[in-house]
């Protein structure tokens, strides 16, 4: 079935197999970005970041998503270890609960002293066991959710880098 795109009168969206071979015979060079990993966090590595070799894909990027300030520097030594590998650095949704005071600072720090980084993993997410949990209630929880990642938002929007969300049962917010 076709899928077609609201409010544009470009007419139906491409399959997946449509989007695949177009940018396999289209001509030109494409980078691919898997945006959602946490390769730093695996206990196993025989996990290597991804490599495409065909003529028209040169690479795929292995995005590396930190969930909180005491990975930041695990997901850059990761990302590190590959030519293909990236770093996002953030505060997850579910990690919330133990965040210490300094962290936005520390956040600023590293995207300043490293230029290819990414924000992420970020978001918003009511089914978070942080959200159920939280000493202030459920109500609080969620509102410095929202603070959070508005302010990491505003550092991606001030260094100009692109943002990994996590969104759970929040879209409307």
């Amino acid at each position: 079935s076709e899928c077609v795109a609201a409010g544009r009168d470009s007419g139906p969206l491409m399959t997946p197999q449509q989007a695949w071979k177009r940018l396999l015979n289209g001509g030109h060079r494409h980078r691919l970005v898997d945006t959602h990993g946490h390769a730093h966090l695996e206990r196993d590595d025989d996990n290597p970041m991804y490599k495409i070799e065909n003529e028209h894909v040169t690479t795929m990027i292995s995005l590396t998503c930190a969930v909180e300030p005491a990975d930041w520097q695990a997901c850059l030594d990761r990302a590190a270890q590959s030519p293909n590998g990236m770093a996002a650095l953030g505060v997850h949704p579910w990690y919330l609960e133990d965040l210490p005071e300094d962290w936005r600072e520390r956040l600023e720090v590293l995207l300043q002293s490293h230029n290819n980084c990414f924000v992420g993993e970020i978001g918003l997410c009511k089914m978070a066991r942080f959200v159920r949990s939280y000493k202030d209630g459920k109500t609080a929880a969620l509102a410095l959710q929202r603070r959070v990642f508005a302010e990491q938002l505003q550092l991606a929007a001030k260094y100009k880098r692109p943002v990994s969300v996590h969104c759970v049962s929040q879209h409307g917010v």
